[in-house]
């Protein structure tokens, strides 16, 4: 019998490191997500294929190096686009660090005399600093309890996509002579970033429960848009408020800076863009 085992497998990659997700993988299925029962997943460093990938622009942008890249590098995620966008950073920030080391640099101007300046930080110690997701994050309205949950990475992806096609569009308008046609493109743009906002909203929302005698809930996606299509804007604006907070998670690190100009040294909070330390400058 030919023995097909390779010889260099003992110089295959390991995991680097350990790292649990913000989300604890609450809102995935086995599908999507493999959780171990410890909840700690195992990173492994980029391949060279990988690290090819990460600097495709266009794959960067529709999402498909992230996702490809991920599902190397974390074996327990089966389908990153499923993920929670909070664990997909934490995910990359953990393969920058098995893949690089832990200590990152950020470029920051120096608050004394704008030179531009150089801090570092541990990848690890801004993974510590994740606050855990909550199973639900809930709006009560009048006799509503609406259950917000945060956006999957593909809706991310989707709303990435709009906001760059709107961007590049608007930047087109200088070229035009006419005044209507620039209307008319402002305009277009303005009512694709409103319906974009509008369905972002809708899929934040898992359920809304009628609170009564007996309770009713609704999870059905088409009965929830028809609700926000008809309810007052103040009950939008309220759930908009709530679903704020799941927006503004973000992986944040004190980063100390000091000025090599004028001495100044200053600590600042930053969130860390994990797609920036894949990309060249």
């Amino acid at each position: 019998m030919t023995d097909n085992t390779n010889p260099l497998a003992g110089h295959f990659r390991q995991p680097k490191l350990y790292v649990k997700l913000p989300s604890g993988g609450q809102f995935n299925n086995k599908e999507a997500l493999d959780m171990p029962e410890n909840g700690e997943l195992a990173i492994f460093p980029m391949t060279a294929k990988d690290e090819l990938l990460m600097k495709n622009p266009d794959a960067l942008l529709n999402g498909d190096a992230v996702v490809q890249v991920i599902q190397s590098c974390v074996p327990s995620v089966k389908n990153a686009y499923e993920l929670m966008s909070t664990d997909i950073d934490a995910l990359l920030l953990a393969i920058q660090a098995a893949t690089n080391g832990d200590e990152v640099e950020v470029n920051e101007k120096c608050e004394e005399c704008e030179h531009d300046i150089t801090g570092t930080t541990s990848v690890q110690g801004a993974l510590d600093a994740i606050e855990p997701l909550q199973e639900n994050y809930v709006a009560e309205i009048d006799n509503l309890e609406i259950v917000l949950r945060p956006l999957q990475y593909k809706k991310t992806i989707e709303a990435g996509l709009v906001n760059f096609q709107t961007t590049r569009s608007l930047q087109s308008i200088t070229e035009l002579a006419d005044d209507m046609d620039k209307l008319k493109i402002f305009n277009e743009n303005f009512t694709k970033l409103a319906f974009l906002n509008f369905s972002l909203l809708v899929d934040t929302i898992y359920s809304i429960t009628i609170k009564g005698e007996e309770d009713v809930v609704v999870t059905d996606r088409e009965q929830i848009q028809e609700f926000l299509d008809n309810c007052e804007s103040k009950v939008g604006q309220e759930i908009t408020e709530e679903s704020k907070k799941l927006s503004n998670i973000a992986i944040q690190k004190d980063i100390p800076f000091e000025c090599e100009e004028c001495g100044h040294t200053f600590t600042k909070v930053m969130a860390l863009d994990p797609v920036n330390f894949f990309t060249p400058s």
